[in-house]
């Protein structure tokens, strides 16, 4: 007997990830927040994750970070629609 696999959809895969990120710590929430943003990480995205991963285990000052959240991610139309990686106004 065979099994049928199907492809998830673009949203389904974006909602999977918005979904397993807030098992994560707050930095790494902000790096994928960053990453939704831009693309990529600048050396100046990693000095200020290292700076809330330190903050976060008191070996620094208090820094808040900005987590990936829905906002950060729009998908319109499920079908053949177009795909939008948002800022979320961040």
């Amino acid at each position: 007997m065979e099994s049928e696999f199907t492809t998830p959809s673009m949203e389904d895969v974006l909602a999977e990830i918005a979904g397993w990120s807030k098992g994560q710590p707050d930095w790494q929430r902000d790096a994928l927040r960053r990453i939704f943003k831009g693309g990529e990480i600048s050396p100046e995205d990693v000095d200020d994750l290292l700076d809330l991963c330190k903050a976060a285990h008191g070996l620094s000052g208090p820094r808040s970070a900005v987590p990936l959240s829905p906002d950060h991610i729009a998908i319109e139309g499920a079908l053949g629609g177009s795909l939008v990686l948002g800022n979320g106004g961040s």
